[in-house]
């Protein structure tokens, strides 16, 4: 099955219904601000309130496994291919080498993202 969807895209095989394996690629960011003087707290005075992009792109593999009906537990690794800190506003980028990463994580779904009707009382 391929699941086309931002931020994440997976090639998954189901074993069975308790069982699946993936690949994929997923896309992150977040724009925020820095505080009022952190900057100068690290050496960076003009880096003070200063407003930042940050993108990272991994490619990783992994499995998951449904404990019970709607809660399953996921296990992720790979590497994240691209990383970088755009500070636009003062003509800055930081960009960070690839690295390995490790994701375990509990999603719990809801009624309506397993395909069931949304009981309403």
């Amino acid at each position: 099955m391929l699941e086309v969807a931002m931020p994440k895209t997976r090639l998954t095989y189901r074993v069975d219904s308790k069982w699946a394996f993936y690949t994929g690629l997923d896309l992150n960011g977040a724009v925020f601000r820095i505080s009022e003087h952190l900057g100068t707290k690290t050496g960076l005075p003009q880096h003070n309130d200063a407003i930042a992009t940050y993108r990272d792109i991994r490619l990783g593999v992994g499995a998951s496994y449904e404990i019970v009906r709607g809660l399953r537990a996921e296990l992720e690794i790979g590497f994240s291919v691209y990383r970088e800190i755009d500070y636009f506003r003062l003509d800055d980028t930081v960009s960070f080498d690839p690295a390995p990463y490790v994701r375990l994580g509990l999603n719990v779904l809801s009624a309506v993202s397993q395909n069931q009707p949304r009981r309403v009382e």
